[in-house]
């Protein structure tokens, strides 16, 4: 039979190192049990301009008819990021068709933009859009003219509500008891990250 002491002062001694990987486990895992917490994970979620830019890609080019007289297609959007006035401002290519008269012409818009989080679907969408600069090529003075007038019918029209970001159904799920998602603007990253509930 083994002397007891001698057992039980080797138990002892094992102790301290037990009591170390524990520490060491549970360590490991608070970062895991924060991410289950938080669903958009302890930072929050981080979109860099790219993965903006191939966000709204997907979504264009749209075409509409404004006002039964003009249609209007919109390609390749490029974001930019304006932490200052914490908005979105996007540069798109612009082609538009006079209906009536068969007048054509191409040229750019650029427009800035808050972000907003609906619920309903887990969306950030935009919203107060402002058409701040709108150009046709030279010799499409009369269609300029005619978009200046218009172009808070475009922004409604095109852009109010449009659905740039999508979370996923898990992080929907969890936030409805944990709180709501507020976003952030800085000079490279969009950030979404949780507010929690008071």
């Amino acid at each position: 039979m083994p002397d007891t002491a001698v057992f039980s002062t080797a138990i002892r001694a094992l102790r301290p190192d037990l009591q170390r990987r524990r520490l060491l486990a549970a360590g490991a895992l608070l970062p895991l049990l924060a991410a289950c917490k938080n669903p958009l994970g302890p930072d929050g979620l981080s979109l860099t301009r790219e993965q903006l830019n191939q966000a709204l890609a997907t979504r264009f080019p749209m075409e509409r008819r404004v006002l039964e007289v003009l249609t209007v297609q919109l390609s390749t959007p490029q974001v930019t990021l304006l932490p200052q006035d914490q908005r979105l401002g996007t540069a798109l290519a612009l082609a538009v068709r006079d209906r009536i008269f068969d007048l054509q012409a191409r040229g750019r818009v650029a427009l800035t933009y808050r972000l907003r989080y609906d619920p309903s679907d887990g969306s950030i969408r935009m919203s107060d859009v402002n058409v701040d600069q709108l150009e046709l090529a030279s010799g499409a003075t009369a269609l300029q003219g005619y978009l200046q007038r218009i172009g808070s019918v475009l922004a409604e029209q095109f852009f109010n509500d449009l659905s740039l970001y999508t979370l996923s159904a898990s992080q929907r799920q969890m936030l409805g008891t944990l709180g709501q998602p507020v976003i952030e603007i800085s000079a490279d990253r969009l950030r979404i990250r949780l507010q929690p509930a008071s």
